[in-house]
């Protein structure tokens, strides 16, 4: 979901934190899931982190991991 990430920040300031659905930084942008799922990772994830002057940018607070029991080969 593409958000209006520069109102966001105007209203919040330091006090907005992100939760991403992947790893950052190696899936940033708007379909996270669908980059994982072309290249064929075994694991799955989230990262929360403080929102910074973009998008997926901002010192981490933490990450977590879960594998995938299933093998995901299409994202519509």
């Amino acid at each position: 979901m593409q958000i209006p990430w520069e109102d966001l920040l105007t209203g919040y300031g330091k006090d907005l934190i992100n939760i991403h659905p992947s790893f950052l930084a190696s899936f940033m942008g708007a379909k996270p899931c669908r980059q994982a799922c072309d290249r064929g990772v075994k694991n799955i994830g989230a990262t929360a982190h403080v929102a910074a002057g973009k998008p997926d940018e901002g010192p981490v607070i933490d990450q977590a991991v879960a594998a995938s029991r299933t093998r995901i080969k299409s994202i519509r």
